[in-house]
């Protein structure tokens, strides 16, 4: 039973004017049978028919059916109301040219989630006269007529226990009328059939019951005087009645889910799919503008992402492995300026223990044992001795280098010849004394095979390997210098609490300055001696890491005589090196006692002058302490089959270390033509690195011109969607009457979009191998790499697929926020 208790519904004008549609309006409506509801057009008979099919709501008064109060109603109970109980029929016939006959009748089954589709809906034309030939007709192919009984067949084909028309008969002529007005009379039998109309003949040849409406109140409400049926029929009816009710009774209000036993529905993909495509297809112009423009927004983000995802170490892994390079070199890296990645100076300690934790290697610069020779796959030329602090190896290409040098000299029983190939081969100069770096003889413990290694990496070697005691041994002073670019410090010097960051360089204390600031007086720098547990500062340096006086409140201008000691000279200080952004330990070199300030004449105020004086002297114990803990900081040589995987090594070593590659090979490249000949020298991990920094500028263009046109997609697919939406208000508002959600609405316009965003995927994959290719073979080619330099991997896959379906589908939301805040009443009036 249908019961309407003093209802009332008013809407508010455009001239914001309470305008009221029904006025207290109560009526019951029980059972199958023929309703007619006549009135003037505003007398508020459409706006009844909406209040019962569950479009609107009533400003006021109760609605209830088989006891259960629309009050209780949220928008899902009325959308499973209309879509399971509801069948409507309109004047226009509101039916989707865009779909066939037989889709416009299946569209409310398959709201509905019914089965055997296609059964049903020859059931249902073949009720309202109409043969299966039907159903592969278009829409557009039909007569008025025609189209009117495929919209009952659409209202009744679910099985729907109230049929509401508006007007049914309106744009009809009176033959075709009367047809439609005999399947009523026959739905009517078994189903509660309510119907809108200004036909007051037919309503009184075909309705069991006549209700007048004007000014928004119920004016008469009369009965047929033939009856609609017998009472077998009524006994039949009250059955199916009870077996298929609208709502059931809810005896506690607490508990909404129990109000219907509709489920909850959603409108199937493939007719999604289906309305989206025809809406593009309708509108050829528009989409083709829109699937032109993201397709080229996905080519801009698909070349920047191919330019961005560009990784030096993968090219450089995969040049190693296309050419077997079986040893590379590897230091400590730094990012600078213009996004610029070069070799930096000071290897961390961390990094070298990820090094020593995933391969083997050797120190370039310093040797323990003959062991770290033979550890990475390395041998001897003959005979070789244990290496120590006086001693070293040559490598063979080194020694090549050696034998060539004019200077280069051994002893032999205490006679001094020219080191020579032919008189002194590799295998005979284990344990001979040579000279060859100084004026001074050392032992060769040996000659390291370096001939048998790839021809891209023999000069990776240096001519001489030295145990770690051997540089600071026979080297006092070495003049160092640290933390060139202050932008980019390595270091972090602490002096007793103060820490110092920047520029600053070693020399011997004679090289320091003209005089020395002591505490017995000024003395010569020539004649200064560092004793040991003694350093000295040049006063630029000793101003810029205490902070100091002007020099000549300390001394007299001709530098004879001290005026006032500096609050520091005399103190001793615990040194200690560390690295600049981890704070990790380098060197402690202990306890040292500041005893000298060496001071210039001249005036070194000027910026690049001034950097020159930074200098400090340490003793030779402490300097030889300092050598010997930063020879293990420099670089390493690494065995390549000793790492598991060298691509994820190098990515590791250069993401979480900030690692270098120095060295993977030099290839040299001899051109030969006819009068002249051309020699090609590239060392590959450079040239990649160059190519890095090279294309920074390139990443930031095309990002650049990817951002501005996503927003131009994003304002095209607007513009698109929200046109689609205003056009499609009919589609809509049909929807909404057959029991559509607002989420099945917005999953049309989204699988529209969908459509456009799965073209330009495909397009953007096959144009991304395709820019991939052009990039590798005709801008940037690299003769003597010989491989790749860009490719799509998985990061360019997933900013593919996410550019193409993100940025379309985030520009459809925008429109549809339309659609969220539309009303059901709103979307049937726009039809």
């Amino acid at each position: 039973m249908i019961k309407l208790n003093n209802v009332c519904k008013a809407y508010i004008s455009k001239s914001k004017q309470r305008v009221e549609a029904l006025k207290n309006v109560s009526l019951e409506i029980d059972g199958a049978g023929m309703v007619f509801i006549l009135g003037k057009s505003g007398s508020g008979k459409s706006t009844l028919l909406n209040l019962l099919g569950g479009i609107d709501s009533a400003t006021s008064g109760e609605i209830t059916v088989n006891g259960v109060s629309f009050a209780d109603f949220n928008r899902t109970d009325y959308e499973n109301y209309r879509n399971d109980h509801v069948g409507f029929v309109f004047q226009d016939f509101n039916l989707l040219n865009e779909i066939n006959v037989c889709d416009n009748v299946a569209l409310a089954l398959q709201l509905s989630s019914k089965t055997d589709v296609r059964e049903k809906v020859s059931d249902a034309l073949a009720a309202v006269g109409l043969s299966q030939d039907y159903m592969t007709r278009r829409i557009n192919e039909l007569s008025g007529g025609e189209k009117q009984r495929i919209a009952i067949a659409r209202a009744v084909v679910k099985d729907s226990s109230i049929i509401l028309a508006d007007e049914p008969t309106g744009n009809l002529d009176s033959e075709t009328s009367d047809g439609i007005w005999r399947i009523f009379k026959k739905l009517a039998k078994t189903k509660t059939v309510i119907i809108v109309t200004h036909d007051r003949d037919s309503a009184e040849e075909f309705g069991d019951r006549i209700i007048k409406i004007a000014d928004g109140a119920i004016v008469s409400d009369t009965l047929s005087e033939q009856p609609v049926r017998d009472e077998a029929e009524i006994s039949a009816m009250s059955s199916d009645d009870a077996d298929r009710n609208i709502v059931q009774e809810n005896p506690d209000p607490k508990e909404p889910d129990k109000k219907s036993t509709a489920k909850k529905r959603r409108l199937k993909y493939s007719v999604c799919f289906k309305l989206g495509l025809n809406s593009l297809l309708k509108h050829k112009f528009k989409s083709f503008f829109a699937l032109l423009v993201t397709a080229v927004t996905i080519l801009g983000i698909s070349i920047a992402q191919i330019i961005s995802s560009f990784s030096a170490e993968k090219t450089i892994s995969a040049f190693i492995i296309k050419n077997d390079v079986d040893y590379i070199g590897l230091t400590q890296g730094r990012l600078t300026y213009g996004n610029e990645f070069r070799a930096g100076f000071i290897m961390k300690p961390r990094t070298k223990r990820y090094i020593s934790a995933n391969a083997k290697f050797l120190n370039s610069n310093k040797v323990k044992s003959y062991k770290d020779i033979t550890n990475i796959g390395l041998s001897f030329i003959g005979n070789y001795q244990e290496i120590d602090d006086s001693s070293f190896y040559f490598t063979a290409a080194g020694l090549e280098d050696v034998y060539k040098d004019r200077d280069s000299a051994i002893m032999i029983d205490g006679r001094i010849e020219k080191l020579n190939k032919e008189q002194h081969p590799p295998e005979t100069l284990a344990g001979k004394s040579v000279s060859y770096i100084s004026d001074k003889f050392y032992t060769c413990a040996g000659v390291v095979n370096t001939t048998k290694c790839h021809p891209y990496t023999v000069n990776l070697f240096p001519p001489m390997l030295f145990n770690e005691n051997f540089v600071g041994n026979n080297y006092e002073y070495s003049s160092v210098r640290f933390n060139e670019d202050e932008d980019f410090p390595e270091l972090t010097w602490s002096f007793g609490n103060i820490k110092y960051s920047r520029f600053m360089s070693a020399n011997r204390p004679s090289y320091l300055g003209t005089k020395v600031i002591t505490a017995d007086g000024m003395k010569d720098s020539a004649d200064f001696v560092l004793g040991e547990g003694e350093f000295m500062l040049t006063y630029e340096l000793y101003s810029s890491i205490f902070g100091a006086k002007p020099k000549l409140s300390y001394v007299s201008p001709d530098l004879n005589n001290v005026i006032e000691l500096p609050e520091h000279l005399g103190k001793s200080f615990p040194i200690k090196v560390s690295t600049y952004q981890e704070n990790e330990l380098l060197a402690n070199i202990g306890e040292q006692k500041l005893v000298g300030i060496a001071v210039n004449s001249a005036d070194y105020s000027q910026k690049d002058y001034y950097k020159q004086r930074l200098m400090y002297a340490l003793n030779p114990q402490a300097n030889k302490h300092l050598s010997k803990a930063l020879s293990d900081c420099y670089t390493v040589i690494v065995q390549v089959s000793s790492i598991k995987d060298i691509s994820d090594f190098l990515v590791d070593f250069r993401d979480d270390y900030t690692g270098y590659v120095y060295h993977s090979g030099i290839v040299v490249e001899q051109e030969i033509g006819e009068g002249y000949s051309q020699t090609t020298t590239s060392n590959i991990s450079s040239d990649v690195y160059y190519f890095e920094h090279n294309i920074y500028e390139f990443k930031i263009i095309f990002w650049g011109a990817a951002a501005l046109l996503s927003l131009i997609t994003v304002l095209i697919i607007t513009y698109v969607i929200a046109f689609s939406i205003s056009s499609r208000k009919k589609e809509i508002g049909i929807l909404s009457a057959l029991g559509t959600r607002r989420i099945d609405l917005i999953k049309i316009f989204i699988t529209e979009t969908l459509i456009i965003s799965a073209i330009t995927f495909i397009l953007g994959l096959i144009g991304s191998f395709v820019i991939s290719w052009l990039l590798n073979n005709v801008v940037f080619r690299f003769e003597l790499i010989s491989v790749p330099l860009f490719r799509i991997d998985i990061i360019t896959a997933l900013v593919l697929i996410g550019s193409s379906f993100v940025i379309p589908v985030l520009a459809t939301l925008i429109p549809l926020r339309r659609i969220y805040k539309l009303k059901p009443i709103d979307a049937i009036k726009a039809m």
